[in-house]
């Protein structure tokens, strides 16, 4: 049960990823200059808040004395933050 608890969570933040990156261009047109920045300056500071979350899990689990390797979990981590960074990446180069 605590494995599709996981997935639910992984697809639904798929989704809302998925959703916003396709609305994206109907929404900048009907949201004025202001709010653009704030808007990214608020995603910015999440990103950085996020970025800062992962990393202190990643140090106390680091010093935890039981550890676990997974191969599956290590590869697939791996190829989805290289999926995902390329498609950021390429998404952003098509809007500039």
């Amino acid at each position: 049960m605590k494995s599709y608890i996981g997935l639910y969570l992984y697809l639904l933040c798929d989704r809302c990823v998925a959703c916003g990156m396709s609305m994206r261009k109907y929404v900048e047109t009907n949201i004025a200059d202001k709010s653009k920045i704030t808007i990214r300056y608020v995603l910015k500071m999440l990103a950085s808040v996020a970025e800062a979350v992962i990393f202190m899990f990643l140090g106390i689990s680091a010093v935890s004395r039981s550890h676990v390797w997974n191969t599956e979990f290590v590869i697939l981590t791996l190829l989805f933050c290289l999926v995902y960074r390329a498609i950021g990446e390429l998404y952003q180069r098509h809007d500039h």
